[in-house]
């Protein structure tokens, strides 16, 4: 019995510090090439607008599981059941910069339209393709203002391209990839028609972005009762042993709770996990870089 509880224990100890590091168990061969954890983990920050290092998030992610479990140890008498609560604390850094990260991201795919009108206008009235990009970034919608803030600056020094390759590695979105890549190769080799393109890719993306609102909107209820669901159990057993009943705590502080928080536990990580899988975004692939980062 003791036996199989440290192999729960185990287990669920390792889904957690790969779920917390962002690397969720998956059968899969690793990677030997591309940038490193931790710089996929200061990209995926700096997407999201924050202002902390990998190091510094990783650490706030320890402390405030650590400080949950402590907190929750002490008032329930019952270390077993502190476990879970602390883990799931351990991820409110991780959930509330993925929720910036997808909102600026999104805020910047939705400007797309309205900027690729706008450097259409520009290309088509005359203006160099570089001035058209300039005056995007004065004067274009607020998301893209904000992207391409260093693009005048990076291209007086680099040039036009490394200045556009510079933007795309910071987005590392599959659309921005593509119209920066229309950009890069108008630049490289010409584009007789770059406006008229510029105004087709407009019309497709506005078209995608519609077709993913609708995907967004059909699985909002099905996220928010999953979250429900793993997470309602472990706050009723919290209640439960904050209660002036002595039996439970007893139960949860002895090897029949530490069995039991194991396994239900396991599953819990498990359930999600799997949903996570089945209710994966169909979103495409970035085909002109390696892998974006990913959200969790």
């Amino acid at each position: 019995m003791r036996l199989l509880a440290a192999l729960c224990a185990g287990f669920l100890g390792f889904c957690a510090a790969g779920t917390l590091l962002g690397r969720p168990v998956r059968l899969e061969r690793s990677r030997s090439r591309g940038p490193s954890r931790t710089q996929r983990r200061q990209q995926w920050l700096q997407q999201a607008g924050a202002r902390v290092t990998a190091e510094q998030f990783y650490v706030s992610s320890a402390a405030a599981g650590i400080g949950a479990f402590s907190v929750l140890a002490v008032l329930i008498d019952a270390w077993t059941v502190a476990i879970v609560p602390g883990l799931l604390c351990a991820l409110i850094p991780q959930t509330y910069y993925a929720h910036q990260r997808r909102e600026r991201l999104a805020q910047v795919v939705q400007a797309w339209p309205d900027g690729l009108r706008d450097l259409a206008a520009s290309v088509n009235a005359g203006q160099a393709l570089h001035g058209a990009v300039v005056s995007l970034a004065r004067s274009g919608p607020a998301p893209l203002r904000r992207a391409f803030a260093g693009y005048e600056a990076n291209a007086r020094v680099s040039g036009m391209v490394p200045a556009l390759e510079h933007i795309k590695s910071e987005l590392a979105d599959p659309t921005s990839d593509r119209v920066l890549e229309v950009l890069i190769l108008a630049k490289e080799r010409g584009a007789r028609h770059l406006g008229r393109i510029l105004d087709e890719l407009a019309t497709s993306t506005t078209a995608d972005l519609r077709a993913n609102a609708e995907i967004e909107t059909a699985r909002l209820e099905p996220k928010i009762n999953t979250r429900v669901t793993a997470s309602l159990p472990w706050l009723v057993l919290i209640v439960i042993c904050l209660g002036e009943d002595s039996a439970h705590r007893a139960f949860y502080a002895g090897g029949g709770g530490v069995v039991v928080v194991a396994v239900s536990a396991a599953f819990t990580f498990a359930g999600v996990a799997w949903v996570r899988v089945l209710s994966r975004d169909p979103v495409e692939g970035r085909v002109f870089v390696g892998e974006e980062p990913k959200d969790g």
